[in-house]
């Protein structure tokens, strides 16, 4: 693994739980640690960390792409105000989905779009 690869891993895997960053945001975080790199570097390797499941992907409905290091079984929750992503979990809900479905659930991910209490008040 080179030393870009394994700053981009680091910056997902240290942000505070719950945080997740756009392509554009690493990008940003890379340069300013003085790396000299491309969008689309950054795009092919989060690609490759996502498709071997070091990272997760986040999408969201008209939005970017937001990435993150915890890829612990968890949903997401977005602010259809102000956009923010937060994570929650609901126990039992994979269960609940696979007696409804009588087949094999390969992966899941639930989005949940709301408006969030800070927007709301």
């Amino acid at each position: 693994m080179s030393v870009l690869q394994d700053a981009m891993l680091s910056l997902l895997k240290n942000i505070r739980i719950g945080e997740h960053f756009t392509a554009e945001q690493i990008l940003r975080e890379l340069r300013a640690a003085h790396f000299s790199v491309s969008l689309a570097t950054v795009y092919r390797n989060l690609g490759i960390f996502t498709s071997e499941g070091r990272i997760r992907r986040v999408s969201v409905a008209g939005g970017p792409k937001f990435y993150e290091g915890n890829v612990l079984p968890h949903d997401h929750a977005v602010c259809l105000r102000c956009g923010r992503i937060s994570d929650f979990a609901l126990p039992g809900l994979l269960d609940l989905v696979s007696e409804n479905l009588k087949g094999e659930i390969i992966s899941a991910d639930l989005t949940v779009n709301y408006i969030c209490r800070d927007c709301a008040e």
